[in-house]
């Protein structure tokens, strides 16, 4: 009987033990396909390239400002 009740402990020890740390389901989300925009600009290598990257990050972030915008009042004008 000892043994049974072992069994069935060290059973549900491990289902959670799985539980905890198998693998999830994963959501997609808008940030992963914001981070993997190809028009988003690429990071400086060399420390000259740094002023030209500073001048594009502005620009991509105001261009995607904009787009949010744009989505939030399409959103609500609805």
């Amino acid at each position: 009987m000892r043994l049974v009740i072992l069994l069935i402990a060290v059973l549900l020890v491990g289902l959670l033990v799985y539980k905890q740390v198998g693998p999830g389901v994963v959501q997609p989300s808008e940030t992963a396909d914001a981070l993997s925009s190809p028009d988003a600009p690429q990071v400086p290598t060399t420390p000259q390239q740094v002023k030209e990257f500073g001048a594009q990050m502005n620009e991509y972030m105001n261009e995607e400002a904009e787009k949010r915008a744009a989505a939030i009042e399409k959103a609500t004008s609805q």
